[in-house]
């Protein structure tokens, strides 16, 4: 089969405005020259920040930025911004520990999953990932117990359900959010990892089976192994089809801490979730845009998949877009449909999360004659 090679980063470039650049060096690693700080003005920073807060890498451009951007008027609001996503870092950290602990001793097994947990696990910084809540992993078995526990820590359910939609709601979904009325904190309980139509079997008895120990906040708490977490990281990405440069990023800190990673087993483990392209999406993006290292022939596996490098340089083109919520609407089931293998798979999800799509009239008229994407991909193949 034929390697085909695209420059990612150059597609994520192109009429992007200049301030793309510096997002780019930041997930890299790369460290932002003075000149290039300074040399920024005021709008040029508003842009920065807003493109660092959509994409959710504040943390990592400031790191990037010389000691001295620190006290550039332009950078001001961005600098303002990372002290207090430190702040909220560490009380985030406290609180998934303090939850998970609690749990623990009521019996009730507990894996800090995204956030803080990956934070510390990938980054190795609790201050280089921001977070806006908690996600905690249970077995399902364990929920009512678990629900009667935030209850008891003054949190409430997000939703205000009777017992009967409540049970079905359960039944339906992946995971239950809580709100602290007080400080506004939601925590969600999960017993899978996502809806199961993306990837993955319905149950983690095998991930339960296989966890090992990690780190956070000085306490020692229960992990998945690195090959299941990549596994996980590049589904959860290609789930919101890499809109942000965060879940990018996340693979990338994660090939980057743990080097001796089982090729043999992630590539086993995708196989049997046929989850195949849509690790090869996420390896690709983050050797590519973000550095992150990967042996040879874990790189020539990737760019084997013709479909998963033509979708990884859609979604390169796209990062940096002006947002337009209709079309990411419209190039979304594209994109889910594509990033899976078998046409069985690609039916499964048509079904199972596009019900507008199972009207062959609105499928037809609005996805096919009315989709300017379809109007690009036709005008290229008659060229």
């Amino acid at each position: 089969m034929k390697r085909l090679s695209v420059n990612l980063r150059q597609r994520a470039l192109y009429a992007a405005p200049p301030e793309a650049r510096l997002l780019l060096a930041s997930i890299c690693g790369e460290r932002i020259l003075a000149s290039s700080a300074a040399a920024l003005n005021a709008e040029q920073g508003a842009q920065i920040l807003e493109f660092a807060e959509r994409h959710g890498i504040t943390p990592l451009l400031c790191r990037a930025l010389p000691a001295e951007a620190a006290s550039l008027p332009a950078l001001a609001p961005l600098y303002e911004r990372y002290g207090r996503g430190v702040h909220e870092a560490l009380l985030l950290a406290g609180t998934m520990v303090r939850l998970g602990k609690l749990l623990e001793a009521a019996g009730i097994p507990t894996i800090p999953f995204k956030g803080p947990a990956l934070a510390a696990y990938a980054y190795g910084d609790l201050a280089l990932r921001p977070a806006g809540d908690l996600d905690l992993l249970i077995r399902q078995c364990d929920f009512a117990r678990a629900r009667e526990l935030m209850l008891a820590q003054g949190f409430e359910p997000a939703l205000q359900l009777s017992a009967q939609e409540e049970q079905r709601y359960l039944d339906e979904h992946n995971d239950f959010a809580f709100v602290h009325p007080g400080n506004k904190l939601v925590v969600e309980l999960q017993w899978r990892v996502m809806q199961t139509p993306f990837a993955f079997p319905p149950d983690v008895d095998a991930w339960w089976a296989r966890l090992g120990r990690a780190e956070l906040a000085h306490h020692s708490v229960r992990a998945f192994t690195p090959e299941d977490l990549l596994l996980i990281l590049c589904v959860h990405g290609g789930k919101h089809a890499w809109e942000r440069l965060l879940w990018i990023s996340d693979i990338a800190a994660l090939l980057r801490t743990q080097p001796q990673l089982n090729w043999a087993r992630v590539f086993g483990l995708a196989r049997s979730y046929q989850s195949t392209r849509m690790v090869l999406i996420g390896l690709l993006l983050a050797h590519q845009l973000c550095g992150a290292p990967m042996p040879e022939v874990v790189v020539a596996e990737t760019e084997l998949d013709a479909g998963a490098v033509r979708l990884a340089a859609d979604v390169a083109r796209s990062l940096f877009r002006p947002i337009a919520p209709d079309a990411m609407l419209d190039e979304k089931p594209f994109f889910y449909l594509w990033a899976r293998e078998s046409w069985r798979e690609r039916l499964h999800i048509v079904w199972t999360c596009f019900p507008s799509l199972r009207n062959p009239y609105k499928l037809v008229s609005h996805y096919v004659i009315g989709n300017p994407r379809l109007h690009r991909l036709g005008r290229r193949r008659l060229s």
